[in-house]
């Protein structure tokens, strides 16, 4: 029983401990020679010290995936969009966090910006401590 009640206690406080994370939002500019297209949507964001993943969102359709590895700040990528033939396609960049001075809840931003060849890519959210 005291299993049981554990395990429970544990499902309710990691399901309100996520309710706080504020969501992901990104956008992507691709150059088309003289031009760019720009989309933006949310994203579900997973980052481990080692590994990088997003699934990016324009409303409820999946519309890129991006995966790769993570060393520190810098991150390596591969893009490739739903419903074309653009897989693989190599990305870099960085990823960064703030905490805002003199606020008393500790709150702060993430940032993912990855680019190559005419694309750039972004992500923000804002965090809790």
């Amino acid at each position: 029983m005291r299993f049981i009640t554990g395990l429970f206690l544990t499902l309710i406080w990691l399901s309100s401990a996520g309710a706080d994370d504020k969501p992901w939002r990104w956008f992507a500019a691709t150059s088309t020679i003289d031009q760019w297209h720009l989309e933006e949507g949310t994203a579900k964001v997973t980052l481990t010290p080692t590994t990088f993943r997003a699934d990016l969102f324009a409303g409820s359709e999946l519309r890129h995936r991006i995966s790769g590895s993570r060393r520190g700040s810098d991150l390596e990528a591969k893009l490739s969009t739903e419903h074309t033939d653009q897989v693989n396609f190599p990305l870099r960049g960085k990823y960064e966090r703030w905490l805002w001075r003199n606020v008393s809840d500790g709150s702060g931003r993430e940032a993912i910006t990855l680019f190559q060849r005419g694309i750039v890519i972004g992500f923000t959210r804002e965090i809790t401590r």
